[in-house]
Formats: C-alpha cells, sequence, structure tokens
C-alpha cells in the first residue's frame, strides 16, 4: 500500500482546510495491534500535510507483537475517512486511524485494521457486503475503601433510582453521538453496574473503528470503565 491509495489533492486539502476550521493544534494517529487495541501518537499540525502525502514513520517492535527488531521500521498512513473531533479531546486535538507499511509502500501484513480492509475490499469484489453490529457491554466500577466495586444495584433492564448510571450513560452517549454513532438501543445488563449500548450497524471496518474510539473515550465522572466487547 503507498500513501496515494490512501489520499490526492483533493483529500489532503480537505482534511487541511478540517485543521484549519477546527484550529487543530495536534492529530493522534490511531494503530491497531494485534490484540485490536488503539496504540497512538501525537504529531503536530505543520507535519499532518506531510504525513498524509507520505506517512509517518515509527519503531514497529516496540508493539508487542507486530514487527522484529531487525525489521521495525514501519510506517503509519492516516485514513482521511476517519478524521474526527471528539468533543472528550483535549481542545485543538484531532485523531486518524490509520494503516501501516512497509518501508517500500507496501502494505504491512501484520496490520489488523489494512487486513480487514482488504477483506472487506475482496468481498465488494466478489458482490457482497461485510456488515458487522457490536453489542457493546462494560460495567461501571468505583472505588469503596481501597476496593474496586461495581457502581449501583441495578439488574436487568433496570430504571432509575435502582439503576444510579444514567446521567453517566448518557454522558457517555452525548459523546458518541457527536462523533457520529448512530445509537440503537442502551440498557442495564443483568449484573451489578454491567451495560450494554448497541449501536447500528455498519461495514465491518466502520465497525472496528467505532468499537476501538470508544476505547478512546474516558470513563464519566470518577467511575472507571471495563467494556467487553461482543458481536451480533
Amino acid at each position: 500500500m503507498v500513501s496515494s491509495e490512501l489520499t490526492n489533492g483533493e483529500s489532503v486539502k480537505t482534511i487541511m482546510d478540517k485543521v484549519k476550521g477546527h484550529d487543530i493544534k495536534y492529530v493522534r494517529l490511531i494503530v491497531i495491534d494485534p490484540h485490536g487495541a488503539p496504540r497512538a501518537m501525537l504529531i503536530p499540525e505543520y507535519q499532518i500535510r506531510d504525513s498524509l502525502e507520505n506517512g509517518t514513520a515509527f519503531d514497529g517492535s516496540s508493539i508487542p507483537g507486530f514487527a522484529d527488531v531487525n525489521r521495525s521500521d514501519l510506517n503509519l498512513h492516516p485514513d482521511p475517512t476517519t478524521f474526527q473531533v471528539p468533543m472528550w479531546e483535549t481542545p485543538g486535538i484531532a485523531l486518524m486511524f490509520c494503516y501501516v507499511s512497509n518501508p517500500d509502500g507496501t502494505a504491512f501484513a501484520g496490520d489488523p485494521r489494512g487486513l480487514l480492509k482488504r477483506t472487506v475490499d475482496d468481498l465488494e469484489k466478489k458482490g457482497y457486503g461485510f456488515n458487522t453490529g457490536p453489542e457493546l457491554e462494560y460495567m461501571y466500577v468505583t472505588d469503596n475503601a481501597g476496593k474496586v466495586v461495581p457502581f449501583g444495584k441495578g439488574g436487568y433492564f433496570d430504571a432509575p433510582p435502582l439503576d444510579p448510571t444514567e446521567d453517566v450513560k448518557l454522558e457517555t452517549l452525548m459523546c458518541l453521538e457527536a462523533a457520529g454513532f448512530q445509537i440503537d438501543r442502551v440498557h442495564h445488563e443483568v449484573a451489578e453496574g454491567q451495560q450494554e449500548i448497541n449501536f447500528r450497524y455498519s461495514d465491518a471496518l466502520e465497525t472496528a473503528d467505532n468499537v476501538c474510539l470508544l476505547y478512546t473515550s474516558p470513563s464519566p465522572r470518577d467511575l472507571s470503565t471495563s467494556r467487553m466487547p461482543s458481536s451480533a
């Protein structure tokens, strides 16, 4: 994969216009590791155009399972279609998901996002679509005298006041909808503190990006969040 497959003059201009319009000072470049978790680096505004056109070098051997030390030189290529300015980010910071290439521009075989993209493309060439819809289950937990305990005593489909997490769930939902998520349904799950958020199905790549984007969002207020995604 070479950068020209991702960007062209028009897409670079579009991103730079957004950077200027939102007064962006840094962009968080997100790469997905072999375990499906997001990793990231920040680049300053004056490096964004070069990153879009040529990629940004990084040490792949420092991400466990990514690359050997003797083949550690890899490049990130921001995907312009994923430019976001999430409301939970520090003001002046945007983010983009990335593909990974070898120094010669060929696709890096260990890039999970690149593998998924190529799989989706291959299926589309054969006349198939690949849509996925996630059920994101997670726990709100808090500290109680040094112990991690579930927040609240609610059970399946419980409403306030049995479910005391209504306000914090609304904070999460507003952040997600501002980032482009289409929410289907939200409810308390079976266990104490356990929640479920379902958002609208989409092609597999966009759904995977959205799940990883959720992982980058902060836990509301003074709670911690343990997420347990499952597919449906």
